[in-house]
């Protein structure tokens, strides 16, 4: 995984881009688990295109497959 810095439309440095397919969680359980996993402290913007999620994290972010298994 690599580490990219990007620039969102508010001004918020996005550090981190990471793609997860669809079968793993809904829209709705995917924010709620990058909330538990980043902090209140953390931005992060979620992108549907087809069946992936492409996710930009102002943290590093590497393990919502495991937390998304484990519930």
């Amino acid at each position: 995984m690599s580490i990219h810095a990007d620039v969102a439309d508010e001004g918020i440095i996005m550090v981190e881009k990471n793609e997860l397919h669809t079968k793993y969680a809904t829209p709705r359980r995917l924010s709620q688990v990058l909330k538990d996993l980043l902090g209140d402290s953390a931005e992060f913007q979620v992108e549907m295109r087809h069946n992936v999620y492409n996710i930009k994290s102002s943290k590093p972010l590497d393990v919502v497959r495991p937390a998304l298994s484990k519930q």
